[in-house]
């Protein structure tokens, strides 16, 4: 699934634009994103890059991980003029390893726009 997480009025995160794989929209996409990836990423800037979210040490204690079973998952910070304006969020439950430190530029190039 892909997820475009933007900040609102109040400066906080909420999911803009949701579509899985197969292009059909997301039903309660806030629900199906992990918070503890989301967090990683804003605090540290950088992409996250994870080919079995369940089994990263990064992930170990995350709720939203387990629940929602994710295997791979990249997470891309957006910023406009060198401030944060969201977060560019892909994961897929099913399949390890479907997203590689290639992906990386591409949706950063993408996240830039």
């Amino acid at each position: 699934m892909c997820r475009d997480i933007l900040r609102n009025a109040e400066s906080k995160l909420e999911v803009r634009a949701s579509r899985s794989f197969d292009r059909e929209g997301v039903k309660k996409a806030a629900a199906k994103v992990s918070r503890s990836i989301l967090v990683q990423t804003e605090k540290s800037g950088r992409p996250i890059l994870t080919t079995n979210a369940t089994v990263d040490p990064r992930f170990a204690g995350s709720d939203s991980v387990a629940y929602m079973k994710l295997r791979a998952v990249i997470c891309i910070p957006m910023a406009a003029r060198g401030k944060s304006v969201g977060l560019l969020y892909l994961d897929n439950r099913f399949e390890e390893g479907v997203f590689q430190e290639v992906d990386i530029g591409l949706l950063e190039a993408f996240a830039a726009q």
